[in-house]
């Protein structure tokens, strides 16, 4: 009888699958990181950002790239 697998959370789930055999395993983006990297690109094309109250050029690196983080981590609760 074989194992039920464990579920894995929606943002930990493979956006494209694709399923590497030499190592038993997928590689990819995990939803997530799609996710992140959509919002990224769209606060970056953007001079401000939809629920950001500043500016691109007042912030800091390090506080933009929070930010598709946490847009990624809101739809993923959405969704969930």
């Amino acid at each position: 009888m074989s194992k039920s697998p464990i579920p894995i959370k929606l943002g930990d789930q493979f956006a494209y699958p694709c399923p590497d055999d030499a190592y038993d395993e997928y590689l990819g983006l995990t939803k997530r990181e799609l996710f992140a990297a959509m919002a990224m690109q769209s606060i970056l094309s953007n001079s401000y950002s939809s629920g950001v109250s500043q500016q691109l050029s007042e912030a800091s690196p390090s506080q933009i790239a929070t930010w598709p983080v946490f847009q990624a981590d809101a739809l993923i609760e959405a969704l969930g």
